[in-house]
């Protein structure tokens, strides 16, 4: 019998590598992707007023990826504006996966790995006039974009992918609140409200009636207290920001942070709930 069962609520994608990490600690895993990643195309009047960038930050895995696919596309425009920058990413997962597309790429943090600790380091601080490129998804936070602003860089933004929503996976839902030692994996406040959502849609009727449109998140998780979120032993989220949004929502059950946003750090945060 397994020790503990995951809701990997990650992109298909990127589901299968933790997958294998939780059957390596005894555990069991069932995909139920709350949101899927699109890939975006550019235009060139993003660069038209600026040659090249003396630094390029990548925010996400995803970030990396999706900027890797459109060089690809665009060798002559992207070799030009980037040819001296110097890559950085926020996280340890951002970093890898710029290491294996051939970046040339390094982290500031030394133990946390967010916005907030990247931004406090005195690489970030010193930014005055140059030229920043910021690679990101649709609608992420502007914290870098604002900060670095304000400290005199000329910051220029490139969207290259963009979160949507999956259809609910509700028989992998009522199979994990089944089985053993049940944990949620969030990995961003998307995909958390994403969840929200799609278990008020769906389980509608059967909390009275009630229009789940109209109704504040806080009481619509209080709504689903007992039939659902007391049957889960805890969360594992990526960062103490999705944490306090779930307390202050009314979550109320555990929630273990990951200590580095990786495949091997979630599956650490993961081992609170199997001791």
């Amino acid at each position: 019998m397994s020790k503990f069962t995951l809701l990997n609520t990650r992109p298909s994608h990127q589901a299968n590598v933790l997958n294998e990490l939780v059957l390596q600690q005894g555990g069991q895993s069932i995909n139920c992707p709350t949101m899927q990643i699109e890939w975006l195309d550019w235009t060139l009047t993003l660069f038209k007023n600026t040659t090249s960038f003396d630094k390029t930050i990548f925010v996400s895995a995803n970030a990396v990826s999706g900027f890797d696919r459109l060089r690809k596309n665009h060798t002559d425009c992207f070799d030009s504006a980037f040819n001296q920058t110097q890559y950085y990413a926020i996280g340890q997962a951002t970093k890898k996966k710029g290491l294996e597309l051939g970046f040339n790429i390094e982290t500031l943090s030394v133990q946390k790995f967010d916005s907030e600790h990247f931004l406090a380091h005195p690489q970030m601080q010193r930014v005055y006039g140059q030229n920043i490129a910021l690679i990101k998804g649709v609608n992420g936070r502007t914290l870098i974009e604002e900060t670095l602003s304000q400290r005199g860089a000329n910051v220029v933004t490139l969207d290259v992918y963009k979160r949507s929503s999956m259809p609910f996976c509700i028989q992998e839902w009522q199979r994990f609140l089944e089985s053993t030692n049940p944990v949620l994996l969030i990995t961003s406040l998307g995909s958390w409200q994403r969840l929200i959502d799609s278990i008020a849609e769906h389980y509608g009727l059967i909390l009275n009636s009630v229009d789940m449109d109209f109704q504040p998140p806080k009481i619509v998780i209080e709504l689903m207290q007992y039939d659902f979120w007391l049957k889960i032993c805890g969360a594992v989220v990526m960062s103490q920001r999705i944490a306090d949004v779930m307390v202050e929502q009314g979550w109320k059950r555990s929630i273990s942070v990951v200590n580095t946003q990786t495949n091997q750090g979630i599956a650490e945060a993961i081992q609170m709930y199997t001791r």
